[in-house]
């Protein structure tokens, strides 16, 4: 599978992955609200975002990798982000409009005015995504080639699937 996003080119290797997955069959568990809240909803994600992790070679979504809390929901939702990994690469960068969480904004602008090193750092990781690609109404992803709490025995040659969207209370 290849996405082309503005000037970012992700490849996934739909084969590889999914090998990986068949011989690393461990679902998250996590026990803290946010993620029984997104284990229990995981499966009745709409089709379109089945069929997108489907077609990167993940055909479960309880093999995400981590999933966070984003703050208060609006309606009885807890807003998530998240990720999986995907064996591939990805060449190009950040574009002129990555779209980022309040959240990751608000660290941002923390970051410029105070703690300069982290604020280069940040700058220098959006440089390694991809802008957004948004799968569904409520549902959108991004592409890194960053690597947090890789699995174990997860081939070098991959990309990170970072996901937003907001799950019912």
């Amino acid at each position: 599978m290849i996405f082309e996003i503005g000037s970012c080119t992700v490849e996934i290797d739909e084969t590889a992955t999914r090998e990986y997955y068949r011989e690393h069959p461990e679902p998250y568990d996590c026990d803290c609200d946010t993620c029984r809240a997104y284990i229990k909803h995981a499966e009745a994600f709409p089709k379109e975002v089945r069929d997108f992790f489907a077609s990167c070679g993940i055909d479960d979504m309880l093999y995400v990798t981590e999933v966070s809390d984003l703050g208060d929901g609006e309606g009885g939702t807890i807003p998530v982000e998240g990720w999986f990994f995907a064996v591939g690469s990805m060449r190009g960068g950040i574009q002129p409009t990555v779209w980022h969480s309040k959240q990751y904004e608000i660290r941002m602008a923390f970051a410029k005015r105070f703690d300069r090193k982290r604020y280069d750092e940040m700058l220098e990781l959006e440089e390694r995504m991809s802008g957004e690609y948004k799968v569904c109404e409520g549902f959108s992803v991004w592409f890194s080639n960053r690597s947090d709490l890789v699995p174990e025995g997860f081939p070098k040659n991959r990309v990170q699937i970072n996901f937003e969207t907001e799950l019912p209370v």
